[in-house]
């Protein structure tokens, strides 16, 4: 089911939390990650089919991405604290790139195309304001 480099990330995020301090920009490589998405994808649909028709399909969360929900909010707050070389390269691309980018942030969460709006245009603001200084 996992590709043996899902199971790398997984294993030092675990080992991260378990044994280490990290900061904000370690915490962003792996929030960020397109490895990440694939894991949370499978197990997306993994947990999906295991509990589809049983009373814990009800308990099962359903995360829907808006910028202005607890997970957007929090989404938010990791872009604003990314390293300012990161600012320097999404400041240069143009608007499908930033909207390819928010996407893998968002990653497998369900979401409408008015809230991937607001997070490319959020992303491409706070670029030109952390690089116009």
């Amino acid at each position: 089911m996992f590709k043996s480099h899902e199971l790398y990330l997984i294993n030092n995020l675990l080992n991260k939390i378990k044994y280490s301090e990290f900061d904000t920009s370690e915490l962003n490589e792996f929030a960020n990650s397109p490895i990440t998405n694939e894991i949370l994808e499978k197990l997306k649909i993994y947990f999906e089919e295991k509990t589809a028709g049983t009373h814990l399909a009800k308990n099962i969360r359903k995360s829907c991405f808006e910028l202005d929900n607890q997970i957007g909010i929090v989404i938010q707050n990791r872009i604003k604290n990314m390293d300012d070389n990161t600012f320097e390269v999404i400041s240069k691309w143009d608007n499908s790139e930033v909207e390819q980018f928010a996407l893998e942030i968002i990653g497998p969460m369900d979401f409408e195309k008015i809230e991937l709006n607001k997070l490319t245009i959020f992303i491409t603001e706070i670029a030109k304001e952390k690089t116009s200084r």
